[in-house]
């Protein structure tokens, strides 16, 4: 079974939006469900708006419900690959989240020895 419950999950490259818990940014994503299978959790997915800079920007959230799944082996480690995020009321107002659900599969690089989230 995977171990591991992460507390928030980064998947923006520049970590302008992250998923989190809903109190603040550093709040813990809540796991209502954990296996060796899914897990099933809620917190808020937090996003910058970059303005009038990222590093001056402020971080808004959006409740949501979150889905990892998919085990697989990765760089040695079992993981979870795909990560569905649905939004309760609102999503972020950017093109790429149009949608009531958005789905990410997490990918590897093996030159870097990096993992990355995307979109696929």
């Amino acid at each position: 079974m995977l171990q591991w419950k992460p507390i928030q999950i980064v998947y923006s490259g520049d970590g302008q939006a992250f998923l989190a818990g809903t109190g603040s940014t550093s709040s813990h994503l809540v796991w209502t469900t954990w296996s060796s299978r899914q897990g099933r959790g809620r917190g808020a997915d937090w996003h910058n708006n970059c303005v009038p800079n990222c590093a001056e920007g402020t971080f808004t959230a959006y409740p949501a419900t979150v889905r990892v799944y998919r085990p697989r082996r990765v760089a040695g480690y079992l993981l979870f690959t795909r990560m569905t995020t649905t939004y309760i009321r609102t999503q972020p107002p950017y093109p790429g989240y149009r949608r009531p659900a958005v789905t990410y599969k997490l990918d590897y690089d093996a030159r870097t020895n990096t993992l990355f989230w995307s979109v696929p």
